[in-house]
């Protein structure tokens, strides 16, 4: 997995690649709480899964309890382009209700 950010206004766009699974959950739950920690201007933050190629239930776990992390202090979550066989996993779990999801990082506002 990597991880690289992207600011743009209030807006903080986190781009991971690769897998994101059960070894790989805590660091990004680490990386994430570490720039929530650090970065107190942003009114939204927007994982960017264009270049996730596989996301499993514990990830998915993150995401849920970063949300509701964010949603406490008034500010947004959101997701952005995941690929087709994370995006089904989105639909299945019925995640995709549950969480904003944009098509690319330039629809995120």
């Amino acid at each position: 997995m990597e991880l690289q950010t992207e600011i743009r206004n209030e807006i903080h766009i986190v781009i991971l690649a690769g897998r994101v699974d059960v070894l790989l959950a805590p660091d990004l739950k680490a990386s994430l709480d570490e720039l929530i920690t650090r970065s107190k201007t942003f009114k939204h933050l927007c994982i960017d899964l264009s270049a996730v190629n596989f996301l499993d239930s514990t990830a998915m776990g993150v995401f849920i309890n970063l949300h509701k992390t964010l949603r406490k202090s008034k500010k947004k979550f959101s997701l952005c382009a995941p690929q087709p066989q994370v995006s089904k996993l989105f639909d299945l779990s019925g995640l995709s209700r549950f969480f904003t999801i944009f098509n690319s990082r330039d629809d995120v506002h």
